[in-house]
């Protein structure tokens, strides 16, 4: 029985894609005065944060710089949550459902969508993010210690995610993974939990 829905945040909860693009390639021209290599620009959401900038090979100095302009130029944008996720959420916690959200951001990028979450941060049991973490995803450790802290086993959890990582993350936990193809109906990978809409995972829920 499922206890518990645990979200990714970008591209599943938040349609940050297009923000994060421009707001990284403005940041990098900044620093470097050049843009994004296109190989790395197009992959910087499958990627972390880490490896992103070793590809761009930047020195810890540079990362720091990098960072500060990401975030500054970020803050300009408007980020929004998908249409129906906010509704989603409140039917979750209504059917007496935990919620959590493990991220690959670290701390101080989930701080610069703070305020997107502020009229919902009560709804969340649990925030994981990046430096919590032992390794990032596609490591299970997340979701292990999301399951140790809300003293869950993982097959009481299901997480909701885009990502090829995301997948593997769950699947190597011995969690429940529904692909959240509002963003992307491109699916590469074998899953049979695809979500079309953010109310279809109140549709999964009853069948798991």
């Amino acid at each position: 029985m499922i206890k518990a829905v645990i979200f990714d945040i970008d591209r599943t909860l938040i349609n940050s894609k297009p923000v994060e693009y421009n707001s990284f390639n403005k940041a990098y021209f900044k620093l470097r005065n050049e843009d994004v290599p296109s190989d790395v620009l197009k992959n910087l959401s499958n990627n972390t944060t880490e490896k992103t900038f070793a590809l761009l090979k930047l020195s810890e100095e540079e990362a720091k710089l990098l960072n500060k302009y990401w975030d500054y130029y970020l803050s300009e944008e408007k980020i929004q949550f998908f249409n129906g996720i906010t509704e989603l959420l409140h039917k979750l916690k209504e059917e007496k459902y935990l919620l959590g959200i493990l991220t690959s951001r670290g701390k101080d990028e989930f701080k610069s969508i703070k305020d997107l979450f502020e009229n919902i941060n009560e709804l969340f049991d649990i925030v994981v993010t990046l430096d919590q973490v032992e390794k990032p995803k596609p490591s299970p450790s997340g979701l292990k210690l999301i399951c140790d802290k809300l003293n869950l086993k993982a097959n009481e959890i299901i997480y909701i995610g885009d990502h090829y990582n995301d997948f593997l993350c769950a699947r190597d936990a011995g969690a429940e993974f529904g692909f959240a193809a509002w963003d992307n109906d491109l699916v590469m990978f074998d899953t049979p939990n695809i979500l079309h809409k953010p109310d279809d995972v109140l549709k999964l829920l009853k069948k798991l």
